[in-house]
Parts: C-alpha cells; structure tokens; sequence
C-alpha cells in the first residue's frame, strides 16, 4: 500500500492547538482510509515521518500490576512482564488477555519478555501448562520468543511451562536480547497455518 504525504488533514475536524494534543490522520492511495496518528507537540512540525514513526509504534492492549501486553505493528504480541507484586489472579488476566489479542488479529507470534518478572507460583505454572497453552494453540498461538531472565526461579518456572508443549504446533525460543527475538519471530508467519 503507498501513501500519500501530501493528504494530511485533521482527524474529525479538530485543528492543533497549545492547549492540547493533535490528532491527524493519513488517508490511503488505495481506499481512502484513515490512520489516526497522535502527534504529542502541538508546536512540532507534523511531517510524513513522524506521522508513520507515530503509526508504527506498538500499542498498548492490556496492562496490570503483572505486566503489559503492546501489539507491534510487525504482526506480533509483546508480553512485557513487570517486577510489580501480583494479586493471585493477574498473571491468569494477563495470559487470558494474550490470547484475546492473538484472535483479535489473527496471529500467531508473542514475544515474551520476562527479564523484572517475579516467578510463577505452582498454581501459576499449572494453570499455564494444562489450561492456558492448549487454548492458546487451539486459538492460534504458535511461536513463543523469550527473552529470558537472570533470576533462575524464573527461568525454572518457564522451563516447566514450555516443556508442557508436548505434540502441540507450537515452538519456544529463549533468547538474551529483545533485537534477536524479534528477527527470530519475524521468520515465522505472523498467522497460524490452517
């Protein structure tokens, strides 16, 4: 798809001002459509480039005391685990939101990056490994990229969760850095194969 810098125009009429953000939009050569793009600075030059570093920014989905969870424009969840304390049912609200986001968009890819993640308790690692993962991979889910953390109870409880996968389609990776996960996810399709 190709677009147009030049047909840049304020999103649902509103004209920027000091008093409070901008929105705009960009429309599309091939349908028209708009892609809102927040620009933070109402005194900063709006330009081409900005509107699509904007628009190319992951976004938030779900967030609590557990972690995050952005959706990347390169067609994959991010699962930013925090070093926040958890109440017993965040880490579930947090998996059953990844595999909402998965379905939403079709995909298939999650990177999961655990380096301020707290350890799973026991319940946590069995909920994960019979109820959560089946689910998951029936709704989709197949590449797992970690970014593992230093602490060894947390990458203990990840090695039980991912050697739970059994025959599933489903294939982990752990890896050192976010940059080496993502060219790693970014070899496998963004949705699952029927």
């Amino acid at each position: 798809m190709r677009w147009k810098a030049c047909l840049v125009r304020t999103w649902a009429g509103l004209q920027p001002s000091a008093a409070g953000p901008s929105y705009l939009a960009i429309e599309s050569q091939a349908n028209s459509s708009s892609v809102p793009a927040y620009v933070p600075d109402a005194d900063q030059p709006v330009t081409f480039a900005l509107i699509m570093k904007r628009a190319l920014q992951p976004t938030i989905y779900f967030e609590n005391n557990a972690g995050r969870i952005l959706e990347d424009p390169a067609g994959f969840l991010r699962a930013n685990w925090s070093s926040n304390s958890r109440q017993p049912g965040d880490a579930r609200a947090l998996f059953t939101h990844m595999l909402r986001a998965l379905q939403r968009h079709n995909w298939s890819r999650i990177l999961v990056n655990q380096v301020g993640m707290l350890p799973f308790s026991t319940a946590e690692q069995q909920w994960v490994a019979q109820e959560w993962l089946p689910l998951a991979v029936q709704g989709g889910y197949r590449h797992g990229a970690i970014v593992v953390s230093t602490d060894v109870m947390v990458r203990l409880a990840t090695a039980y969760v991912t050697t739970q996968v059994n025959n599933m389609p489903l294939l982990y990776r752990s890896f050192e850095t976010d940059a080496a996960a993502v060219q790693w996810l970014l070899q496998h399709p963004a949705e699952p194969r029927k």
